[in-house]
């Protein structure tokens, strides 16, 4: 047998956390009232590494710094006293970075690492190239490390409110221009994989120097930007004094990620299997959606007066921003970026030795065999969830109530990547004969073609603030299922883009939740059964304070049980 896992730390941390606000109003007139924000956020964090100097050992250890500045304005007009307008306008700024624990260390070079390219290292990165040893805690600086990003929003909205008789309507439209300035580079130096194929411990290869995997890219920064537009209209129409019904129409569009030059989008065609270049910034080599007209219905009936309550809706809405990362994301193909993977090829001989030097002209006189991709789909569509619930209401006595829900969506659209270019399992996908696309290596597609269904009971009671007590108890049994998890949560497919065995319960929703708080008044203080008699001070500091709980119990949430994408076949004893 093999010891592992035989090593716990706990390491240093500090976190600095500066937060402020500003906010005025002013009444321009008795029909105009003006309000401006400013928020200001800036945390700094550091975590020092799992193992001394710049062995680091990769984790989330090192820095991680933020500041955000955030700006809004409000004008509210009053029209007539049945019509008011709302314009509101907003801009953020944000700067984010994360640095691993090592980045002053001496680098590479200094540790014998030889002929590693300057394009292959990051300039203001002096960690240690990473080192992965199977069944080992890692070493050096981990991936997507050092990085940035460096958002700005600009946010504009407008919305007129009409009261006329049992309407009640509101109609508007916004717009959200984005753009961001990022580094999110997979390799910032680059990383040496060993995993015991040549000795049969991954150990013995590393202390052999017998290299399994070596990965490096080139270093870039990339300006991405996208813009969103929306308009709808709502009315909440009063039928009767003890039915509402509540009717709204929105249509959005929200454009594809495109880049501005040099580094534009380009996409790969997996008809031709050569890479497809943009013919301007705004060339987002994908087909917009412009299908997203979102109906949305609620009603609300009292079906005995002061008693019983039900309320019900529908609504369609979508979602064209997505949050897949550096995944997926165009502007990161070569020739812009580079990624290059040097492997052992079947049962064949290592790329290189540790001990030697990286192969000359690893960028320059590029083997597309050795580069990866990243790519999306030619259709892509925003996220489409239906959402829709009932629920009773009761009034009990003592100022409480008790409430029994149906809450449920269904997701169509969704995001999820898959590996184009992968080989069935058991077959050596290192050998680039074996390949779909020989002429490349790894192939990352985005696509939107993946579904979700969530379903649940939901019990509430609720007792108000009542001689001093205050209580809330919820459960839900909830049904959840997708074919492939949101970020963080699984997102490939076990083979290529199959879904069709891929249907399981969400990742990241338990089936049983119950939640119970309290909040109690203590009887202490001015106007209470002890100290009604207290002076101010004595009121102030013994008098109003509160007693509160919370207790969440829930069940666990499911284990995938996965295999490597690359070893040996239990089955076959064979690599693959």
């Amino acid at each position: 047998g093999q010891t592992i896992n035989n090593y716990g730390v706990s390491r240093n941390g500090k976190e600095d956390t500066h937060k402020g606000d500003i906010k005025g109003d002013y009444n321009l007139s008795a029909k105009d009232l003006v309000s401006v924000r400013w928020s200001f956020f800036r945390q700094d964090i550091y975590r020092d590494g799992i193992f001394e100097g710049v062995a680091d050992g990769a984790n989330n250890q090192g820095g991680q710094f933020n500041t955000n500045n955030s700006f809004g304005g409000t004008w509210t007009r009053t029209i007539t006293p049945a019509v008011v307008n709302n314009l509101r306008f907003g801009y953020n700024r944000t700067y984010a970075a994360f640095t691993n624990a090592g980045i002053d260390g001496p680098g590479a070079t200094a540790f014998g690492f030889k002929n590693i390219p300057t394009e292959a290292v990051d300039k203001n990165n002096g960690g240690l190239p990473l080192i992965s040893v199977t069944n080992y805690n890692q070493l050096g600086t981990r991936n997507f490390r050092p990085q940035f990003q460096a958002p700005e929003l600009f946010q504009f909205l407008d919305s007129v409110s009409w009261v006329r008789g049992v309407h009640s309507v509101r109609a508007g439209f916004e717009t959200r221009q984005k753009n961001n300035l990022f580094q999110d580079l997979a390799r910032t130096v680059p990383a040496y994989t060993f995993g015991g194929r040549f000795t049969g411990e991954a150990a013995g290869d590393l202390l052999t120097g017998y290299l399994q995997q070596f990965d490096a890219n080139t270093q870039t920064n990339v300006e991405q930007l996208q813009k969103a537009y929306a308009g709808y209209v709502q009315d909440d129409w009063k039928v009767r004094r003890n039915l509402t019904f509540n009717l709204g129409l929105r249509y959005e569009y929200t454009t594809p990620y495109y880049a501005k030059a040099p580094n534009r989008n380009i996409n790969f065609d997996p008809k031709t299997g050569k890479l497809v270049y943009p013919s301007d910034d705004t060339d987002y080599l994908v087909n917009a959606d412009h299908s997203n007209i979102g109906p949305r219905i609620g009603a609300a009936w009292q079906i005995l007066p002061n008693k019983l309550v039900m309320r019900g809706g529908y609504g369609l809405f979508f979602s064209g921003e997505d949050i897949f990362g550096s995944d997926v994301n165009l502007p990161l193909n070569p020739p812009q970026l580079i990624p290059v993977t040097l492997q052992q090829v079947g049962t064949g001989a290592p790329p290189f030795k540790l001990s030697d030097p990286v192969p000359s002209g690893l960028f320059n006189t590029v083997n597309s065999s050795i580069v990866s991709l990243r790519a999306r789909e030619k259709d892509f569509h925003a996220a489409r969830i239906q959402q829709f619930n009932v629920a009773l209401q009761y009034l009990l006595p003592g100022n409480s109530t008790f409430e029994v829900a149906y809450v449920g969506n269904r997701g169509n659209n969704l995001q999820f990547t898959y590996a184009l270019n992968q080989t069935p399992f058991g077959v050596d996908g290192s050998v680039p004969a074996n390949r779909p696309y020989p002429q490349w290596s790894q192939i990352t597609m985005g696509a939107t073609r993946s579904k979700s269904w969530y379903d649940s009971l939901q019990l509430k009671f609720e007792k108000q603030m009542g001689h001093g007590l205050y209580t809330l108890a919820s459960y839900t049994f909830a049904n959840a299922y997708d074919l492939a998890g949101a970020y963080d949560a699984g997102t490939q497919p076990q083979y290529l883009d199959d879904l069709s065995t891929e249907r399981g319960r969400q990742s990241q929703t338990p089936i049983h939740r119950f939640t119970w708080t309290n909040v109690w008044s203590l009887p202490i203080g001015k106007g209470h059964t002890f100290g009604n008699n207290w002076n101010r001070v004595t009121d102030a500091v013994f008098g109003g304070w509160q007693l509160s709980h919370i207790v969440s119990v829930r069940t666990g949430l499911p284990i995938n049980v996965t295999l490597a994408q690359t070893g040996v076949d239990p089955a076959t004893g064979r690599s693959y």
